[in-house]
């Protein structure tokens, strides 16, 4: 049964032709929002960097692709691949944790998976 414990998430930001890719656990989230902190603390002074070299010179958004899986899962295929975009100058990063606001199914069928995972996880966020 897929619960808060046992999701991951894997987040890319993209901005022109810098990439950055992290590894991440759902803190919260509701059907438009997710909160999640990164797993490994010793990539967050990279992250960092990364956030740090696409504010300097903001020129457009950040497309950022969150990929949901169940941890225990065998065969590593996401639940849901949902999407969001915001200004470089938006994001933040305290405490190795990370909120993405306006997120959004991929495909339709992406958006109903994920609405169903968070009716059942986080029912009272749903509504």
């Amino acid at each position: 049964m897929i619960n808060k414990n046992n999701l991951s998430c894997d987040i890319w930001l993209m901005y022109g032709s810098f990439s950055y890719g992290i590894e991440s656990s759902i803190i919260q989230a509701t059907l438009r929002e997710i909160k999640v902190v990164t797993l490994k603390t010793e990539s967050d002074v990279e992250f960092q960097k990364f956030l740090q070299l696409i504010s300097d010179n903001p020129k457009g958004l950040v497309r950022i692709e969150l990929k949901i899986f169940e941890a225990q899962s065998e065969t590593q295929i996401p639940l849901c691949t949902l999407y969001t975009e915001c200004a470089p100058e938006k994001i933040e990063h305290p405490d190795s944790q990370l909120l993405l606001r306006a997120v959004q199914g991929l495909h339709a069928t992406d958006q109903n998976s994920w609405e169903n995972t968070v009716t059942r996880i986080w029912p009272v966020a749903s509504k």
